[in-house]
């Protein structure tokens, strides 16, 4: 009974640090979603991370300067793609936390945070509906774990990190995810990364 309790505390320790954490992130970030400005370039941010697409995209200039390159972008991208799809499934079905405005209808503000300082504007119709769980951000884990690979090529000296940030950041403006999915994201994604980093780098295929 004692291991019950204790267990029970450990519990509900972790889930008040972690509305903490969504709290005040919420609070230091929250106002941007008021600027048209950051929020059309959130949701533009948020498509292009959507399955990928940005990521693809760079591999692909890449691979048009470099095309010796083919078998590690080839790697980095099944990698970061089926990797991060694992990752994030995994989690999303062991913590089933549901997304911010899931089911409510209502925007996406954290607990305790008031409406009228970061309600968002209206979801841009071309941005697709997640219908998945929160825990973690699927576009972060992507991003970061390509991000990281990508720097095995050489070529960005860190540039795609910011980039993954950005992206990483986006999921939170546009009330797709708590700051907490976000930060899980960043991490799964920059482990999976230093885990496959041998594989990108081995010369065989």
């Amino acid at each position: 009974m004692n291991d019950i309790n204790t267990g029970d505390e450990l519990l509900s320790t972790v889930h008040k640090l972690i509305d903490f954490v969504d709290k005040n992130i919420e609070l230091k970030i929250g106002y941007l979603r008021k600027i048209d400005s950051v929020y059309v370039l959130s949701e533009s941010l948020s498509l292009l991370g959507d399955y990928g697409l940005i990521w693809v995209l760079i591999g692909s200039g890449v691979l048009v300067r470099q095309p010796k390159l083919l078998v590690k972008i080839t790697k980095v991208m099944a990698i970061s793609g089926f990797g991060s799809i694992f990752a994030s499934w995994a989690l999303k079905s062991i913590v089933s936390r549901q997304r911010p405005n899931q089911g409510s209808g209502q925007p996406n503000v954290s607990p305790g945070i008031e409406k009228a300082n970061c309600s968002p504007p209206q979801r841009a119709r071309w941005l697709r509906e997640p219908g998945s769980m929160s825990f973690p951000s699927g576009h972060t884990v992507a991003a970061f774990s390509t991000a990281y690979l990508m720097d095995e090529l050489g070529e960005f000296k860190g540039r795609l990190k910011l980039l993954a940030f950005l992206i990483g950041l986006s999921r939170i403006v546009v009330n797709d995810h708590y700051p907490t999915d976000v930060i899980a994201g960043a991490a799964v994604g920059i482990f999976l990364a230093k885990c496959s980093r041998k594989i990108v780098n081995s010369s065989q295929c």
